[in-house]
């Protein structure tokens, strides 16, 4: 695990009082209509990419 997802794991640990799932990224390939995905980045960059179905 590099340093960057390690001290973002740390974070989410210490913020996130599990009041929000998470789920893997192998878990959304297989159930990916169960799911809304919002993107929340700035109009232009959704436009240029998103994933099928994202949500602006």
């Amino acid at each position: 695990m590099s340093i960057q997802a390690q001290e973002i794991n740390e974070l989410l640990h210490q913020y996130n009082r599990m009041s929000v799932p998470y789920i893997t990224v192998q878990t959304l390939k297989m159930e990916y209509d169960q799911y809304i995905i919002l993107d929340t980045r700035k109009k232009p960059e959704y436009e240029v990419s998103h994933l099928p179905g994202a949500i602006w």
